[in-house]
């Protein structure tokens, strides 16, 4: 209530009792991560999306997020490390991916072109699982 009239500081202040209170509340979790990265934060997103991660570990986006935070820090071998890791439990994940590619090239590590390699593929295998969906629809 408080978030949408624009009380953002209300609103975190609800939401961190709440933590409190019910501190496996993916909802809560999830604002409260997304509070401290919209408010320059993100090493104190950290903690929370790491959370999110341990009550949901087969949602990558959580994972994601917190390689994401250590980017924003500027802790760059501790987000290619966090990247490297989803990429072993999610190897077909474009978005990390990308994400690989683009922190491997800016480090300027030759691993970058093996990275940009299982790119093209992955892309290319979501597009191709992208129209056979699409062709399974249409004959329905």
């Amino acid at each position: 209530m408080y978030d949408q009239e624009g009380d953002r500081g209300q609103a975190y202040q609800y939401h961190y009792e709440s933590f409190r209170y019910s501190p496996t509340n993916i909802d809560v979790i999830s604002w409260l991560g997304a509070y401290h990265m919209d408010s320059q934060f993100p090493d104190k997103a950290i903690q929370y999306f790491e959370r999110a991660a341990l009550i949901q570990p087969t949602q990558i986006n959580w994972q994601l997020m917190v390689a994401s935070c250590y980017r924003k820090t500027g802790s760059y071998q501790q987000a290619l490390q966090h990247y490297k890791s989803i990429h072993q439990r999610f190897p077909e994940n474009v978005d990390c991916l990308r994400f690989l590619v683009r922190l491997t090239s800016d480090l300027g590590l030759k691993e970058a072109q093996d990275y940009a390699l299982l790119l093209k593929k992955a892309e290319k295998a979501s597009e191709n699982k992208r129209q056979v969906h699409m062709r399974c629809c249409m004959m329905y």
